[in-house]
């Protein structure tokens, strides 16, 4: 993503990147939930069918609470700022639990998918024996 940021060249990268500004963006700013959940969708759904462990897929909510930590732990040690902190990570893991949600629905769809996939290839393959070791039975029935 740091190299190429181009939409047409990279669109998994340029698509992430998006939608993570989107979500850091509804964190600080309280975003419309439906606008953060579309986000969160449009990341799980490219992280559904990629070879991850599904602690993997939805690590980068994680990641995300962990560099905003870095970032501001100057200004979180200052007095007063621990609550609004403490409020702002359990926001992170409401996302986080909401995306995991998410990467469970995405798994479910791309499982039901590769099920009827291989229900619909064995018919067409039962199909196609049936017509290999039956070849004249519906020419024999045509002619009687």
């Amino acid at each position: 993503m740091k190299k190429n940021r181009d939409a047409f060249t990279n669109p998994v990268g340029s698509t992430i990147l998006r939608e993570i500004e989107i979500l850091f963006s509804g964190l600080c700013e309280e975003c419309d939930p439906k606008k953060m959940s579309s986000s969160l969708d449009s990341i799980l759904k490219i992280r559904s069918v990629q070879d991850f462990s599904p602690s993997k897929a939805v690590e980068f909510v994680f990641l995300l609470k962990r560099v905003i930590g870095e970032v501001l732990k100057g200004d979180i040690e200052k007095e007063g700022v621990m609550e609004e902190w403490q409020t702002f990570q359990s926001k992170i893991d409401g996302m986080a639990l909401q995306a995991f949600d998410i990467y469970v629905d995405c798994r479910e769809k791309i499982y039901e998918i590769r099920a009827k996939q291989t229900r619909v290839e064995k018919e067409m393959a039962f199909k196609m024996m049936e017509r290999m070791t039956h070849p004249k039975s519906k020419g024999e029935k045509e002619e009687s």
